[in-house]
């Protein structure tokens, strides 16, 4: 594989290039913008089913193009205009909706840390006569450009309208799962005389690209991508003109979108795909910031890491980049924090001590399962429990330590090997190895 022949330079800590235009400094601030929440989710108000374009669907259809907004609520934030990140939905072109729970779960959470977040609906729909690989290979590529003219009104328009949705535009980050990881790649890289080029039917029987849907004509850039289960388009020159920083979470075994060159649902006359073992070396080549997560035996799921794993270290990648300390790395997991970028809380002491938790008896069975600290714990806490392969088992919220021993109970785990997560203020604290006879 590609991915194994590379130089990663960066890993021996070469800073990579970030490709913010301006001085991050201001935003390189303690606790805000990390993977700490300074706005609790009843502060944070939603302008939904905003009106961004109007635009006809495969069908013949006319319909509007909706987007929410995420902020926190009036006089509660000093900042009048802040970051934007925008998160899309999944689902192949064909189905998925802005209020998908990944998606929801991900504009919240920008939110509370601080962000301006939003989502949107974009155009979807192609038919598949006789099941699987049965989709006329033309039909999904106007299925995504259609798509992607949605993208490019809904970005007009929010640049358009920055002020009034609270956007700082010299910060923007896209990303999503799976179709709106691909979707945001192909809002950034990907221009019309891409299409005149490879696609010229699409502009022919579609319309421009950057005309559709609304009459804005405002110009937007995006400093940085989030890549979950996502592709990037074919017959790309990244370089360093062009490239910006990008996080990627992906497994080798996904079937929907191969983690190297590829066709999409590994349908033989479906639309090419490149995954990040092929797109990851260009960016390292341009000397971009990356932060590549590969999981050698992962599908195509958010059970490949978790979203808890998924939100964290993607914030952290943001962070860094706000705080010009992005280094490029691939692994296949790692502690998803960032307290070296100014995160500040009555927690370090605790992160920072040697093994604090533990569990006793170990092995145990699933009647009872005692975590004790060798500290007094100052708050509530979660626990959230996965399998040896990442599968989401179950998690306990707002759990109490009572004596410096916290037991959770009825859990009827089947016999096996368990990572337990101990987390508070949104951070992890603590992961331990628990095994059930």
């Amino acid at each position: 594989m590609l991915y194994k022949k590379l130089l990663f330079s960066c890993l021996s800590g070469i800073l990579c290039l970030s490709s913010l235009s301006q001085s991050n400094s201001d935003y390189c601030v303690p606790e805000r913008f990390g993977n700490q929440y300074i706005f609790s989710e009843n502060e944070i108000v939603v302008q939904s089913d905003i009106e961004y374009g109007l635009s006809q669907t495969y069908l013949g259809e006319w319909e509007p193009q909706l987007m929410d907004v995420y902020t926190a609520a009036p006089g509660l934030d000093s900042l009048a205009n802040r970051p934007l990140l925008v998160i899309l939905h999944g689902g192949g072109f064909k189905s998925g909706d802005k209020t998908d729970y990944l998606v929801t779960e991900s504009v919240i959470a920008a939110a509370r840390s601080g962000y301006t977040a939003v989502s949107f609906n974009y155009r979807l729909g192609y038919d598949e006569p006789s099941g699987p690989c049965s989709a006329d290979v033309d039909d999904i590529h106007r299925a995504a450009y259609r798509a992607l003219q949605d993208a490019n009104a809904a970005m007009r328009f929010l640049f358009h309208n920055a002020d009034q949705y609270g956007i700082d535009t010299s910060f923007v980050f896209v990303g999503g799962v799976s179709a709106g990881g691909t979707l945001s790649s192909l809002l950034h890289y990907t221009k019309a005389d891409y299409f005149n080029e490879y696609y010229s039917f699409l502009p022919l029987e579609l319309g421009p690209l950057n005309t559709s849907g609304n009459a804005l004509d405002d110009e937007f850039s995006i400093d940085g991508l989030i890549m979950a289960w996502g592709s990037f388009p074919p017959y790309l020159d990244i370089n360093s003109n062009n490239a910006i920083p990008v996080i990627t979470f992906h497994g080798a075994e996904d079937s929907i979108v191969p983690i190297g060159d590829g066709t999409f649902n590994n349908c033989p006359n479906y639309p090419e795909t490149v995954g990040p073992d092929v797109y990851i070396p260009m960016v390292e080549t341009a000397e971009i910031c990356y932060d590549y997560n590969r999981n050698p035996e992962g599908g195509h799921s958010v059970d490949i890491y978790g979203e808890y794993y998924i939100k964290n270290k993607t914030m952290c990648f943001i962070k860094s980049l706000m705080c010009d300390e992005c280094t490029s790395s691939q692994q296949e997991t790692a502690t998803p924090l960032c307290p070296e970028l100014g995160e500040v809380t009555d927690l370090d002491e605790i992160l920072i001590s040697n093994d604090p938790f533990s569990i006793a008896p170990n092995p145990t069975t699933s009647e009872m399962i005692c975590i004790t600290s060798e500290m007094d714990f100052p708050g509530p806490i979660d626990v959230r429990l996965v399998d040896v392969t990442g599968k989401f088992i179950a998690s306990i919220q707002s759990a109490q330590f009572q004596n410096n021993r916290l037991y959770l109970e009825d859990l009827n785990l089947e016999t096996g090997f368990y990572l337990v997560d101990i987390i508070a203020s949104n951070r992890s604290i603590g992961q331990l190895r628990l095994v059930i006879e």
